[in-house]
């Protein structure tokens, strides 16, 4: 894409389609696209060069905006986790915030643990049966861990 004024805005020199139906993580994702892109620049700029290509406008209506990413929005509720939610879609729209949010600005939630409360990052999750289960997590002042060892220290009696 040739630049402009405006962001993601200038026409278009080259595309290509990228299926992402193994559901990468922000990361996997990142890498794929920074392949691909190398491999882009690679073809197209002598190309550009030698004008073979011409620059084409893209299709402005299409287009979406996405706001600027908070840490807040990192935020899962805690009822998500623990399974009290039994909202289906928001199960995985919290599994598809872990993917996108990884690893930042992160995802997060506040569990009471103890009677204490206790931030908790979610670094990897999956949905089971249409419910969110974190993979790996790190704990307020620990290391990442298992989901698992993290319940068997904590919450499992």
């Amino acid at each position: 894409m040739l630049l402009d004024e405006e962001m993601d805005h200038g026409p278009v020199l080259d595309s290509e389609k990228l299926s992402i139906e193994d559901k990468p993580s922000y990361s996997e994702l990142e890498k794929k696209l920074g392949k691909i892109g190398g491999k882009k620049l690679c073809e197209i700029i002598p190309k550009w060069v030698r004008g073979e290509i011409k620059a084409e406008a893209q299709d402005h209506s299409s287009a979406t905006y996405c706001k600027k990413i908070e840490k807040q929005d990192g935020y899962i509720k805690p009822g998500i986790i623990t399974g009290i939610e039994t909202d289906r879609e928001k199960h995985a729209e919290a599994e598809r915030k872990v993917r996108a949010l990884n690893p930042d600005p992160s995802t997060y939630t506040i569990l009471n643990i103890r009677d204490k409360e206790m931030r908790i990052k979610i670094t990897e999750a999956k949905t089971e049966d249409g419910k969110f289960v974190p993979v790996k997590v790190i704990p307020e002042g620990k290391k990442e861990m298992k989901w698992e060892d993290f319940l068997k220290g904590n919450l499992v009696k």
